[in-house]
Parts: structure tokens; sequence; C-alpha cells
């Protein structure tokens, strides 16, 4: 069998440990340092790229903070702003009803004068009416007699 020869096997195994001392040599020599290089500048490049994602992640942060104050000096002023809308709102609204009470005030005792005077022409009227149709049934009743009397002068109220 020629797999059991020893002829061909130390053959084998003398160019395989050149083989394989040349390669490694190659590969520690020269590979292995273009990968550490390789390695250290990605190495390099992650940190540097986190320290980066750190700064502007602080600087969100910082961006977050100062929107969130913004917007809430933004809500005290609107609410600021409401109250004091509503206050004047109220302020004016109490003084316009003032001076449509004022008005009505005036109207109302306008009206009760107008009232008192119609209700004195009214009994002034009345009276005389009443004066007029006594007049004129005693004139039915007793004749030209009764015209000669005294007239009397119809009552005024205050």
């Amino acid at each position: 069998m020629p797999q059991f020869e020893l002829t061909p096997f130390l053959s084998q195994a003398f160019w395989m440990l050149i083989s394989f001392g040349f390669m490694y040599l190659i590969i520690s020599y020269l590979i292995f340092p273009l990968l550490e290089d390789v390695f250290q500048e990605r190495e390099t490049i992650i940190k540097t790229d986190l320290q980066i994602a750190a700064r502007v992640n602080a600087k969100a942060d910082e961006l977050v903070k100062n929107y969130n104050a913004y917007i809430f000096d933004a809500q005290q002023q609107k609410a600021a702003m409401i109250k004091r809308a509503y206050e004047d709102m109220h302020r004016e609204s109490a003084e316009i009803e003032k001076l449509h009470e004022r008005e009505v005030r005036v109207k109302i005792k306008e009206t009760e004068n107008n009232l008192r005077e119609i209700n004195r022409q009214l009994h002034a009227q009345s009276d005389a009416a009443a004066v007029q149709i006594a007049q004129e049934l005693a004139q039915k009743f007793f004749g030209d007699e009764a015209t000669t009397t005294k007239r009397r002068a119809p009552r005024q109220e205050a």
C-alpha cells in the first residue's frame, strides 16, 4: 500500500514543514501586522464615533431640555395671557353692566314719571268727564236751573 511507504512520507513531511514555516513567516510578519493595523484603525474609528455619538447625544439631551423649558415657559405665558384676557373681559363686562344698569334705572324713573303724569291726566280727564256727565244728568232731570250752579274744579293728584 502506497500510503504506508516511508520514502515519500519523509519528503512530504519535509516539504510540509518548509511550506508551513514559510506560510507562518509570511502570515506573522506581513499579514498579521496589516490586520492589526486595520483592527486598531477600526477600534480608533469606533471609539471616535462613540465619543461623537456621546457628544451628539448630550447636545440632543440639552436641546430636549431647552425645548421642554421653552414649551413650559410658553404654556405659562399662554396661561397668564388667558388669565389677563379673562380678567380684562370680566372687568369690561362689569363696567358695561354698570353702565346699562344706570341707563335702565334712568329709563325706569322716566317711565315711572311718565306713568304718574298719564295717571294724573287720566284722573283729571275722568273727573272732568264725571262733572260733565253729572251736569248733563242734572240738566236732564232738573232742566236749565241746574246749569246756573257753581262748577266744581276737578281734583288734582300729586
